[in-house]
Order: C-alpha cells, then structure tokens, then sequence
C-alpha cells in the first residue's frame, strides 16, 4: 500500500469517526446500530471526498489543515461531560462521542502522513548536484558532549551524596533513565548527517532548504559552515574532515553562496 492509500484510508477512518456519533446522538433509537449506521454513512463521504481530490497530501499537508482536523472532533467533548455524574472511567468513554474523540488522533496522523509525502515528493524533484555525509562540526560536537555530562556529573554527585549521608540509593530506574538520558543526547552528535546540494536547494535530514534560505557558506579549518538567512534559523555546521569531494562542494556552493576560506 502507498502512502497515498495510507492517507486515503486515514481521511476514510477521520470522516467516519466524525460522523459516526451524530446519527445517534441527532435521532432517537438504539445508540449503537445508529452509531454503526453513522460509521457507514462517514466512511462513504470520506471515500467520496478523499478520491475527489486531486492533490490529498497538499490539502492536507499544512498547519491550517492540521488544527481544523484536530479541533473539530473536540466538540465531542461535550456530549460527554454533560452526561450524568458518577460513572467510572471506562463507562464515560464508551459512547458515540467518545469514539468520536478518537478522531482527533487520526486526523493528527493525517496531517503527519500528509507532510511527510509533500517533503518525499520535494526530495525526489531535487536534482542533486553533489552530496557528503559528515558529522557536526567539531566545536558543536564537544558542546553536546558537555552539555550531557555536566547534568550526568551532576546527578552523579547528588546520588553519592544521598548515599553517604543519608544512607539512600537511587532506584535502578532512576539511574537507568539519568544514563541513558544523557547518552541520548552524545550518540546522536557522533553521527554523519547525509547531506545533499542542488538546484533547488540543501537536502538535509529529508528537508529540502531553499537556497534563499541561506546567507552564506564558510569554510573554517576545521568545518563548513552554512549559514542562515534568518537569526533564528542558526548555522548548519559540519566536520570538514569527513567532506570527501570537497572540491565538487566547493563549485556548487560558489553557484548559489557567497563563501569565505582560508585556504581559499
């Protein structure tokens, strides 16, 4: 199955979760055989809907689409709590309305399988002139480092603490996610990043980043720099080391950047 058919069938699933409870809350009768006609009746409109439209993944891919599909299905809420007091946790959800709550999940996955087809589909009409992989820059990478262990050390120091003096010992689980926490945070900062330039722009780590969105490009003796059009879009910087063809990136980056060099 595609992703477009992962996402029909997710717009099929939103629609008749949504409409599946109005049956039985709208007309009087056995609530749940109006549920299932609910159901029915959702799941055709969204099978109409969803093969009616020519482009689902740009309707759909975008934060306008995503808060109105996730902020609809909260009207359920009221048809709950305005049910009578005193039932238990699972007897409060178990009605039409609180499927119909269910509808906010898989309309946020909706939105998340639609995004990443639009940022597929961005990838695969890049022309890719020449690509590296590398880690982070050297300084960025000791930044992490200590930015990790300085909390590790310091949680060391309080569990040797309450050791000594008063004769407590952390749980395993908690040292076990204080570790793991903070090795979370290293591993990831040794690893190469694929990187790729072209026409269109910079893919890195599946995003696709005009060149407009770049001010410049820096060869330092120790890394490359691109830096962003924008103060909060901060640098990409890599370890110049691990930039084999640097002659081809140099070339495709004097195409699109202004870049400095030492060497240069």
């Amino acid at each position: 199955m595609s992703r477009e058919r992962h996402l029909d069938a997710l717009v099929v699933a939103y629609v008749a979760l949504l409409v599946g409870p109005l049956v039985p809350l709208a007309v009087e009768g056995p609530t749940w055989p109006l549920f299932a006609v609910g159901i029915l009746l959702g799941a055709t409109v969204g099978f109409v809907a969803a093969d009616a439209t020519s482009d689902l993944a740009a309707s759909l891919g975008n934060l306008q689409a995503g808060l109105l599909l996730v902020a609809v299905p909260v009207a359920y809420v009221w048809p709950l709590v305005t049910r009578p007091p005193g039932l238990d946790p699972l007897a409060f959800f178990v009605h039409p309305a609180g499927a119909g709550l269910l509808a906010v999940l898989v309309g946020f996955l909706a939105v998340v399988v639609a995004y990443e087809h639009l940022r597929r589909r961005e990838r695969e009409d890049v022309t890719v002139l020449v690509e590296f992989a590398a880690r982070p820059s050297p300084r960025r990478r000791k930044i992490l480092v200590v930015a990790s262990l300085l909390p590790l050390s310091v949680a060391m120091v309080v569990f040797g603490a309450l050791y000594l003096w008063a004769d407590s010992v952390p749980g395993s689980t908690t040292v076990f996610v204080t570790v793991s926490g903070a090795l979370s945070a290293i591993l990831p900062a040794q690893a190469e990043r694929e990187v790729a330039l072209g026409d269109e722009g910079v893919v890195l780590q599946g995003r696709v980043l005009d060149w407009s969105s770049f001010d410049g490009a820096e060869f330092t003796d120790r890394a490359l720099v691109l830096h962003r059009s924008e103060w909060f879009q901060g640098k990409q910087a890599f370890d110049r080391e691990d930039v084999e063809n640097e002659d081809e990136v140099r070339a495709t980056l004097d195409r699109y950047l202004d870049y400095s060099s030492p060497d240069s």
